[in-house]
């Protein structure tokens, strides 16, 4: 049960195929896909969220509610603020989409606590997680992974928080996976109150990774995160983790993604869930593409055309800083960070180590398979928000253009500012630690 839980609520979502490990890929491996921070912060993030709570701890204040965009449909949110927020307090925002339920209800009707919400509250931030349209209580219909409908739907929740009295007018964003994409894309609103975003384990093409890797279909991969989806958006959380019917789906323990306040009665929910069976199917849709430019089902676009390259002109404009996480044995994580920093011009702090999706466990072949990774969640969660408050509390200048990178075998960090580097052996010794 522990396992479905983090999957699930880490962020561990399902890349947590320790894509391109050779694991037995299934929606049930250990550490799911990959997290809302620690990256998909929580739950597509192959990273744990932190659950030391002190009993002195004072937790963030949580509600729920529909925020209406430009077409009408109603996206669901969950707004967390420090807890005794002073009237008249202004703080900046971190926010997180996802497509894997912004918040989760459990059998027992009890909604499970995102440990995030209260690391980021204590550090004067409000903290937001949205549903994107299609998915968990949001409604609307989803076409494509991260599609335009999507993408416009990001700003419309960052003009209603900018317009709340708790607002201090500047918004960061933080993901992991599936999440860091909606991350970075919120760089490419061209939205003045958007100062610094976290994007970690991103796909910088789809086409490349995950979906057809060296020009090869991805069946594995796309088949299980086609059942994930697929569940999700039903609300039918067991199908979502592959758990049978019976003693092993109520071991699970999730009902379903969190209704908003005004749901008392679940009507809203349900309406929402029905408009998502018209959601395009991942796996029929990514199973009869063979160029870049053919369309994504009958509805949606080409795989190009919802790739970060296709923002490259509005990353540039609007400059926003960037501190991104990739790894060398995640699938394409390492190859979409380089390709970023050699596309966009906007300030950049790269880290590319060897981790599993999310980075959870340490991937360096010769290490012991699957130890943790030394630099634990708590920790990489802490660097991301001391990068973030850098922008969103303080008046930080820009990074510099950086790319720390551990090289296997020999266990060293180094740091260069142009890749390929320029010569064997410059800045060894750094680590990610001396780099958030």
């Amino acid at each position: 049960m522990n396992e479905h839980l983090h999957w699930i609520s880490s962020g561990a979502r399902w890349h947590g195929r320790a894509r391109g490990s050779g694991a037995r890929l299934s929606v049930r491996v250990r550490g799911g896909i990959s997290g809302l921070l620690v990256a998909c912060i929580a739950a597509c993030s192959d990273a744990a969220a932190p659950t030391d709570h002190p009993a002195t701890a004072r937790r963030a204040e949580r509600h729920s509610l529909y925020v209406p965009v430009r077409d009408g449909a109603r996206i669901a949110i969950d707004v967390h603020l420090p807890p005794g927020l002073a009237e008249g307090a202004r703080l900046p925002t971190i926010l997180r989409i996802t497509r894997y339920w912004r918040a989760i209800e459990q059998t027992n009707g009890q909604t499970m606590p995102d440990e995030y919400a209260d690391a980021i509250a204590t550090q004067g931030n409000a903290y937001v997680t949205m549903d994107v349209r299609g998915s968990g209580a949001s409604f609307g219909v989803s076409t494509a992974p991260w599609s335009r409908e999507e993408v416009l739907d990001y700003r419309d929740v960052v003009d209603w928080i900018v317009e709340q009295p708790w607002s201090n007018g500047r918004v960061g964003a933080i993901g992991t996976s599936y999440e860091a994409n909606t991350a970075a894309l919120v760089s490419a609103l061209d939205h003045p109150a958007v100062r610094a975003v976290v994007p970690r384990f991103f796909d910088f093409d789809p086409y490349r990774s995950p979906v057809l890797p060296g020009g090869l279909f991805d069946e594995a991969f796309i088949r299980s995160w086609s059942v994930l989806t697929g569940g999700l958006d039903n609300g039918d959380a067991c199908t979502a983790l592959g758990a049978t019917a019976g003693p092993e789906c109520q071991e699970v323990g999730i009902r379903g993604p969190v209704r908003v306040d005004e749901d008392t009665d679940g009507k809203l929910l349900g309406q929402a869930i029905a408009e998502h069976q018209s959601n395009t199917e991942v796996y029929p849709a990514a199973s009869a593409i063979t160029y870049r430019d053919d369309p994504y089902g009958t509805q949606g676009p080409s795989l190009s055309e919802i790739s970060l390259f296709a923002y490259a002109a509005a990353v540039d404009r609007g400059g926003v800083p960037w501190l991104s996480w990739g790894s060398w044995y995640d699938s394409g994580t390492a190859d979409a960070a380089l390709s970023a920093f050699a596309t966009f011009h906007n300030p950049q702090r790269v880290i590319i180590g060897a981790w599993s999706h999310g980075a959870l466990y340490d991937a360096d072949p010769y290490h012991v398979p699957n130890a943790p990774n030394a630099l634990q969640p708590a920790e990489q969660l802490q660097q991301a928000l001391t990068f973030l408050n850098d922008y969103l509390q303080d008046d930080a200048p820009p990074p510099e253009r950086s790319i720390s990178y551990y090289t296997a075998g020999e266990g060293e960090w180094r740091t260069t500012t142009t890749w390929p580097p320029p010569a064997p052996r410059t800045g060894i010794g750094t680590s990610p630690q001396t780099h958030g």
